[in-house]
């Protein structure tokens, strides 16, 4: 009796591990996904090896004002030079919703935010880095801004002092001041808000709601 308990002791322990070991190595097989693809989120987007058909893709670039700086030198006379200026996403308008982007890192400091400007004088924009839009405009609102605050934290006085359309050339290589200018009038000298939108209208047949890309930064008239 005890000799036949033992045997079916053992029957019954290996047929107990051989199950654990299959129930593992079917839980391994379950995880286990093709390569260049991860069955999550990614699949999705621009890092899948083979994107999803139902999705637009779209990268949103970066927008950086360009400005020209002159200096006189005892020495060297007139020195000139560009500065790039890059702006902040605000977010992206979609129809009915609005994807704010209200990070409150450095970056969306106003100290880090500003651009000191003059009455009548021409920035250069440059869009990288992303899908290039089907449209652009520029909206200049007088502002109380913080200058040790957010970007967050500016208020508008009033409605918006200008609406400037940009004819913006995809053509071109690098930055220039001679295309894709933006032209800045003022009232009056002080602090100003600048919103920079990139629109993406419905034309195409896979977006199927126009997106508007926001953009913002300071301007200090002098």
């Amino acid at each position: 009796m005890k000799l036949l308990i033992g045997v079916l002791m053992s029957i019954l322990t290996s047929l107990t591990i051989a199950l654990f070991t299959s129930y593992q190595i079917q839980s391994v097989d379950a995880q286990t996904v093709p390569s260049g693809e991860c069955n999550c989120v990614l699949d999705s987007t621009s890092y899948a090896s083979v994107p999803s058909n139902n999705v637009t893709g779209l990268t949103i670039p970066s927008v950086d004002l360009l400005k020209n700086e002159t200096v006189v030198s005892a020495t060297e006379g007139n020195l000139s030079w560009i500065t790039e200026k890059g702006t902040e996403l605000l977010g992206v308008l979609s129809e009915n919703y609005f994807l704010g982007n209200f990070s409150r890192g450095t970056g969306r400091t106003v100290a880090l935010n500003m651009l000191d400007i003059q009455q009548n004088e021409s920035l250069g924009i440059e869009v990288s880095g992303g899908s290039v839009p089907d449209s652009m405009k520029a909206e200049i609102i007088q502002a109380s801004v913080n200058k040790n605050g957010t970007l967050a934290e500016i208020t508008t006085l009033g409605p918006k002092v200008a609406e400037v359309p940009i004819l913006y050339d995809e053509t071109l290589e690098g930055p220039t001041m001679d295309k894709n200018t933006l032209k800045i009038t003022v009232p009056a000298a002080g602090d100003y808000l600048l919103l920079v939108e990139l629109s993406y209208d419905n034309k195409s047949p896979s977006l199927s709601k126009p997106l508007t890309l926001v953009y913002e930064t300071v301007l200090v008239a002098e």
